[in-house]
């Protein structure tokens, strides 16, 4: 009996190890992690305030006669002059005379 006790008592040590070894190696990869993401997070604040400064604020005209689309208004006036270009264009490509439905 006095074996049997030993073999469980050293079955029992040895996951306690490979619990305590699997834990820190978790917490080792959340480290890894989060500092991968802070990276990530600095580097993306770094570029977007480059962009930001080369980035135009106003879209170049397409020289089509239509004002410019975006610019630094609110989004009400940017749907505004968005559904103006749309239905001018479509005015444009539409034909002059409507064509008659064929009668039976």
């Amino acid at each position: 009996m006095g074996i049997v006790t030993a073999f469980i008592g050293e079955v029992v040590a040895i996951a306690g190890y490979m619990i305590l070894f699997t834990g820190v190696y978790k917490l080792f990869q959340i480290a890894t992690e989060l500092g991968e993401i802070k990276q990530l997070l600095k580097d993306q604040s770094r570029s977007s305030s480059l962009t930001s400064a080369i980035v135009p604020a106003h879209a170049p005209n397409t020289g089509l006669g239509f004002p410019p689309l975006v610019s630094s208004d609110d989004a009400s006036e940017y749907a505004e002059k968005l559904l103006r270009a749309v239905n001018a264009e479509s005015q444009h490509a539409a034909p002059e005379s409507p064509v008659a439905p064929e009668s039976r």
